[in-house]
C-alpha cells in the first residue's frame, strides 16, 4: 500500500512523471479534501463490520 501511494505522489508531483501522464500537481487545499472523501469508503466498511461483529456476539 505504501508502494502505490508512492508511486502515485511520484505520477502527481514529479516533473518528468508529469509529462510522461500528462498529469498536473493537485494543491495540498484540494488534496485534503479529495483523501477525506476517499477514506470515507474505508471508515464506512469498518463501522459497518464492527457492527456485525458486535450483533454476531449479542445474538450468542
Amino acid at each position: 500500500m505504501a508502494l502505490s501511494i508512492v508511486l502515485q505522489a511520484s505520477v502527481l508531483y514529479w516533473p518528468p512523471l508529469n509529462t510522461l501522464f500528462h498529469t498536473v500537481p493537485i494543491p495540498l487545499a484540494d488534496l485534503l479534501p479529495i483523501m477525506a472523501v476517499a477514506s470515507g469508503v474505508l471508515w464506512m466498511e469498518e463501522l459497518r463490520k464492527g457492527f456485525i461483529r458486535w450483533r454476531r456476539s449479542r445474538s450468542t
